[in-house]
């Protein structure tokens, strides 16, 4: 018997040796080879897309070392489970981005007059306020430009379903609102039109899903796996055996049959492109959320507007400061697709309180800083148009 045991821990040893050692090898190989710089880390990929837009020319009458803080800050945002809605932020105080206990961004030390009608902001990151601070948001230049109390009810990711998922979340706790402003597009065109989701969807929606389809006893599982997945121990014990061979596989894999080991190619990220049907479930669900939502507001005797937001694949803003990868190439063909069927939606049904702001970039001026997110120039140009188009209503 202890034959046999020696026996198996010597093949272990041996085993584990000879992965360790193959391992090693293709380390060694893509570090000659400089493959290894092909193969930075989620968290130095995410470092190094914000440094490249917070130096963007957008930013030149910005002092630079803030809109870095604010990108460092902006990846420190952690969101929690929120009922109705999918998600929310963990309250967060920074120097360009504060989260209050109800997880809303907030903007202190501007005046307003606490007697006049409050105004909320609903929408995703872009009414949120990424790539810029708490003062330069929409809803905080807003507030400058009017004088009139402003609350940002955006989130990440959030699309036009969600709003009114957070609509009626804030009347239910009796919230006074007077004017509810809907600030929508991206979010549902982005996340509507990935395969695996429905036009309906929100982003996570395939994650809730399976969680819940796996039941209690997988979830216990999975978070021994999410644990286990997340420890450094584990994440050491990787790199020592498979990291060099499984990346260098994947090198080779491209390197000889010019495809990478992604199993689905670039198109089949997105759908509506290539779909009329869900393209137009899209464009129509959009239009619905917003009637639904002005409905609501109606019954309680809130003014309503809905915008359809700005996006950079359509129009003809300056791009000239950006590059779009092949998947931002692809992800631009369902802008290009659902966007003109939501305008045709918009007018079919002839409602002055729906406005169409796709062309308020449309100049010289940097103003993106990706595919969708603006630097605070482009923040206050939807700012005076809001105000514009509801200054009658307020007064």
């Amino acid at each position: 018997m202890k034959d046999k045991i020696r026996l198996v821990l010597i093949n272990l040893f041996v085993t584990h040796t000879i992965i360790m050692s193959l391992n090693l090898l293709s380390i060694i190989v893509l570090f000659v080879s400089g493959e290894m710089k092909g193969l930075p880390s989620r968290e130095q990929a995410d470092e190094k897309w914000d440094q490249m837009r917070a130096n963007l020319p957008n930013y030149d009458d910005h002092n630079r070392e803030l809109i870095e803080l604010h990108f460092r800050e902006y990846r420190q945002q952690k969101p929690l489970y929120q009922s109705y809605i999918g998600w929310s932020l963990k309250p967060f105080k920074g120097k360009t981005i504060n989260i209050d206990n109800n997880g809303d961004r907030i903007h202190e030390g501007i005046s307003v007059d606490k007697s006049n009608k409050s105004v909320y902001f609903f929408g995703g990151s872009t009414l949120w306020g990424e790539g810029a601070p708490d003062s330069e948001t929409i809803p905080a230049l807003f507030s400058f430009i009017s004088g009139f109390p402003s609350y940002n009810k955006g989130d990440l990711g959030l699309n036009s379903r969600q709003g009114v998922a957070r609509l009626i979340n804030l009347l239910s706790q009796g919230e006074k609102i007077d004017f509810a402003i809907f600030y929508d597009g991206v979010n549902d065109v982005a996340a509507g039109c990935l395969a695996g989701l429905r036009a309906n969807d929100h982003y996570n929606a395939s994650i809730y899903r399976e969680r819940i389809e796996k039941g209690r006893k997988s979830l216990k599982n999975d978070t021994l796996k999410l644990y286990l997945n997340g420890s450094e121990f584990v994440q050491a014990l990787d790199w020592a055996l498979f990291f060099g061979t499984r990346n260098l596989a994947a090198k080779i894999n491209q390197k000889i049959f010019n495809r990478s080991t992604v199993e689905n190619s670039v198109d089949d990220f997105y759908v509506c492109d290539n779909s009329s049907e869900r393209a137009q479930r899209v464009a129509e669900s959009i239009v619905n959320h917003w009637e639904i939502a002005q409905k609501i507001a109606e019954d309680y005797d809130i003014d309503f507007l809905a915008i359809l937001q700005p996006v950079a694949h359509v129009g003809s803003a300056n791009l000239t400061q950006i590059t779009f990868n092949e998947l931002q190439q692809e992800e631009a063909l369902q802008y290009r697709t659902v966007y003109p069927l939501i305008k045709e939606s918009m007018q079919k049904r002839g409602h002055k309180w729906i406005v169409d702001y796709t062309e308020m970039f449309s100049r010289d001026k940097y103003i993106y800083i990706d595919f969708c997110h603006v630097s605070p120039n482009g923040n206050l140009i939807i700012a005076e148009q809001i105000y514009k188009d509801i200054k009658s209503y307020l007064e």
